[in-house]
């Protein structure tokens, strides 16, 4: 739409003004949006921490002591900050696994729309080809007899 407004010389400022403001706040509003997103997903991610952490941590509390001596103190807090991290930072991806696979299976049914399109847009060139070499070919005559 903005393309075909900067074709029309005589196009009215305020359609060319509504174009622009319409693309500035959808910017605006899809940043706020992802924005929106990633904080309710870090919060999740962090309330999943912290219950994996109680729990982990909770469970030590209750070990026997020949358990104690299986696990080392450094595994035991490896476990609590470095795995139980990994949740975290896992659920802002999260949707990426149900929407990868349907992004892509609508990609590849768009295939073939896309090569109808193209035989239709190749039929077309083609077509234009030719008139525009008729076209050439009167100018040289036409040309050539002055």
């Amino acid at each position: 739409m903005l393309i075909t407004f900067t074709e029309k010389p005589n196009a009215p400022l305020y359609e060319g003004l509504f174009y622009v403001a319409g693309l500035f706040f959808s910017g605006i509003l899809r940043t706020l949006l992802m924005n929106n997103y990633f904080t309710v997903m870090y919060r999740i991610g962090t309330k999943i921490q912290t219950s994996l952490t109680t729990a982990v941590y909770n469970k030590t509390m209750k070990l026997s002591n020949a358990s104690r001596r299986e696990k080392t103190h450094g595994e035991i807090v490896n476990l609590m900050a470095i795995d139980v991290d990994r949740f975290r930072m896992i659920t802002p991806q999260l949707q990426q696994y149900w929407s990868s696979p349907l992004q892509r299976s609508f990609s590849i049914s768009l295939i073939p729309f896309n090569i109808c399109i193209s035989l239709f847009a190749k039929k077309w060139m083609v077509q234009q080809m030719r008139l525009k070499d008729e076209r050439i070919r009167m100018t040289n005559e036409i040309l050539s007899g002055i």
